[in-house]
């Protein structure tokens, strides 16, 4: 028993890529290994692990287990937005949605012993301004790497599966591109229509 909780797919997940980690996670799936991990929340999943740290030898086995069930379920947890009680719960660089403005935060100040992650953040918005809102006034936005986006994308697209790919593209329009500046060119082409 280890102490968070994970499985082996998770640690999959977070492996180095060269190890063969694709090949091991479908014989874990083919044996009835769980991307949801029986999580209901996306951050206890093997699927927000391989979206985070960009393992695409992962999330490829884990997303094509998925039946249309499934795939509302993923998307569902992808898109889901994080309404905030604590400047802890609050990374450095994130997307987010404060009162009817969408900015992005900045690093977090040092304290001498490193980052103080309990501090108000900086968000910075398009028009150039900033503000450090409360937490109760900070919403995180859903998010992912423009490239684990674009991936997504592509599976949904090619899928032979019934899958509501309108539904399922316009859930994956919600997500920010973590990886784009704040007044950035979009980088996932199915945002900038090419």
């Amino acid at each position: 028993d280890e102490p968070w909780g994970w499985t082996a797919l998770d640690f999959l997940a977070l492996s180095d890529v060269s190890l063969g980690t694709g090949v091991a996670a479908e014989i874990l799936l083919a044996a009835g290994a769980d991307p949801f991990c029986g999580a209901t929340d996306f951050g206890e999943t093997a699927f927000e692990k391989c979206v985070k740290y960009k393992n695409f030898d992962v999330l490829e086995p884990c997303l094509g287990t998925l039946d249309v069930p499934g795939w509302d379920a993923f998307m569902n947890m992808l898109a889901a937005t994080n309404k905030c009680s604590s400047h802890g719960g609050i990374g450095e660089n994130v997307w987010v949605q404060v009162r009817d403005r969408k900015g992005k935060t900045g690093i977090c100040p040092a304290t001498g012993h490193g980052p103080d992650q309990s501090a108000p953040k900086r968000v910075l918005f398009d028009d150039g301004s900033y503000e450090f809102p409360s937490p109760g006034d900070i919403t995180i936005l859903p998010q992912a790497d423009s490239s684990v986006l674009e991936f997504i994308f592509k599976i949904v697209s090619d899928s032979q599966k019934q899958l509501d790919k309108n539904i399922l593209i316009e859930r994956l329009m919600n997500c920010e591109e973590a990886d784009r500046s704040i007044n950035g060119e979009f980088k996932c082409s199915f945002r900038r229509g090419s």
